[in-house]
Formats: C-alpha cells, structure tokens, sequence
C-alpha cells in the first residue's frame, strides 16, 4: 500500500472482486516474514478477516486464508 488508505480497506476490496469472478471459493495468500518490516506479519490480513492458517515448510511462508 503506497497511498493514505488502509491495506486492510484494499484487501477487502480485492477479495470482494475475487469473489465476483469467482464465487464460492477460498481465497490464499502467503507473506514471507523477513520481507516485511512489521513486527507482525500479516496483521493487515487479519484486520481484513482474513485467518492465518499455517506456515509453509520450505521458506517458512505464513500462510492466510478467508471464506466467502
């Protein structure tokens, strides 16, 4: 996010447009910790609604998902 919103604002907007396209389905994103200057990586995603859901074996990846 570059501009004065909220990244949780522009997540939801996304998710909704997703969810347009292609509606039902769960949507998945994954944020790798040591490129995120935040001391809690994925914290955007998770005032968006979106809930953390794993971690990937290989890079240690955190792993996010939201339902519809």
């Amino acid at each position: 996010n570059e501009g004065d919103g909220l990244s949780s604002d522009l997540i939801r907007e996304v998710a909704a447009l997703a969810w347009a396209r292609w509606p039902g389905e769960r949507l998945v994103t994954y944020i790798d910790p040591k490129a995120v200057r935040s001391r809690n990586p994925g914290y955007c995603f998770i005032k968006a609604g979106w809930s953390k859901c794993g971690v990937t074996k290989v890079n240690k990846l955190l792993i996010f998902e939201v339902l519809p």
